[in-house]
């Protein structure tokens, strides 16, 4: 993918829906620069993919494919080509998040089921908690951390963050770290959670976290995507108001104990990174 790529992909991705801007597309482009691939039909372009890379672990981003030219083979050929660029980086595990509808195509170029997501929607409404939690001001502190339940490098996810949205990367307060929760705010003024990790025993840290990162948050918009399977996130995100838009399927290549814990994992950093 090439400077002038950028406006096709965002033209491509939103005929989905997706709700790209340039800044999106410039962002994952800047994380994944050598990552990124599109697809060319009788020298035309016609979809687009990324490779998200944290050194032993890869997530495939964004797939798309012009509606009019699916079944052609276009997108197993940017899957097969993104698989083959992590293989040259030495990763052997590569995780996405699939709807259910595109199960059978992931299935069919090798990708396994692993566990359940669910995405769910709220507001920061009637949140007057008073921040407990810690601005986020060493990031090897929280990459080091992250890197436990995540199980692969995102020290240039977190920096991009940290850069952006500087007062929306929490940590939890005490001498030793036991969780840190990221937020995003958007040009429409709705809001993303995520990433979101937890030791998972410290649950009322968790609680703090999360109620921390709302009361920074003005938004009637917010979403946050969490494993199914971490009880704990589910009964903090419900209790303030949040409800399930959809559910989604964590699937792999490769070595199953490299995927993120979920017992840490309270939530992602969102669909297209992991």
């Amino acid at each position: 993918m090439k400077e002038t790529d950028l406006e096709f992909a965002v033209e491509l991705a939103n005929q989905e829906n997706w709700d790209y801007d340039l800044m999106d597309i410039t962002r994952l482009r800047s994380l994944f620069p050598s990552g990124c691939f599109v697809a060319e039909h009788m020298g035309t372009r016609v979809g687009w993919v990324v490779a998200c890379t944290y050194v032993s672990l890869a997530w495939v981003s964004s797939l798309v494919v012009r509606e009019d030219l699916r079944g052609k083979g276009i997108g197993a050929a940017l899957i097969d080509r993104l698989v083959e660029y992590t293989h040259d980086f030495g990763i052997r595990t590569v995780g996405l998040y699939s709807y259910r509808d595109t199960v059978g195509f992931y299935e069919r170029m090798g990708f396994r089921q692993d566990c359940e997501f669910e995405h769910l929607e709220g507001s920061s409404r009637g949140t007057n908690t008073t921040t407990v939690s810690q601005h986020v001001t060493d990031l090897k502190q929280v990459t080091e951390f992250d890197r436990e339940y995540f199980h692969g490098n995102r020290e240039s996810l977190l920096k991009l963050l940290h850069q952006e949205y500087p007062n929306l990367l929490l940590k939890s307060q005490g001498a030793h770290m036991s969780g840190y929760i990221a937020g995003k705010m958007f040009s429409d003024n709705s809001a993303e959670i995520g990433p979101w990790v937890c030791h998972p025993t410290r649950t009322l840290v968790a609680e703090q976290l999360f109620a921390s990162q709302l009361s920074q948050l003005r938004s009637n918009k917010i979403g946050i995507t969490i494993p199914s399977g971490n009880s704990n996130a589910h009964r903090i995100v419900e209790k303030r108001g949040f409800t399930v838009e959809h559910r989604i399927l964590r699937m792999f290549q490769g070595n199953a104990e490299d995927l993120p814990s979920i017992k840490g994992i309270y939530a992602t950093a969102g669909l297209d990174v992991g």
